[in-house]
């Protein structure tokens, strides 16, 4: 009598075991299906001056932390009709810490901005727009235009 190989003794173990595992599973809802959560993308101080490509609907978080160079202030954008924000706050939870939340609209440009609060001496002019935050978002059309890091 001829030997099975034990490649298809394997295969044949894997094709009976799979639909005993899924029988083990939890039944879930179909409730969600079809829908699929919005991508999200954060932005620190290391993003500032990059290009970032994201899809409509995608949520873009700022957190921009307060150094030796001084804080920052809300960020906000340049093309409400592009980003939407949703929440910005500054000094929360320690002065010059600034924070946004975004939500991408459509297909466009946008620039999403924040100034520094210069941290400056008795005797020197402060220029609070001496190291500006700016990052530059292009909401694309579809996923392949899109390249979320």
């Amino acid at each position: 009598m001829p030997s099975t190989p034990a490649w298809a003794t394997r295969a044949s173990a894997v094709v009976f075991c799979i639909p005993a595992v899924l029988l083990l599973l939890p039944a879930t809802s179909n409730a969600g299906a079809g829908r699929m959560s919005a991508p999200h993308l954060r932005l620190g101080e290391a993003d500032n001056g990059r290009s970032v490509h994201v899809l409509p609907r995608t949520r873009i978080d700022v957190d921009l932390r307060p150094d030796s160079a001084g804080g920052y202030r809300a960020p906000h954008t340049d093309r409400p009709d592009v980003l939407r924000e949703e929440a910005a706050s500054e000094d929360d939870p320690q002065p010059g810490h600034a924070r946004a939340e975004f939500v991408a609209l459509e297909p466009g440009y946008a620039t999403i901005i924040s100034d520094r609060d210069a941290a400056c001496g008795q005797f020197l002019e402060c220029d609070t727009a001496a190291h500006p935050y700016r990052v530059h978002v292009a909401v694309d059309h579809s996923p392949s235009d899109s390249l979320v890091p």
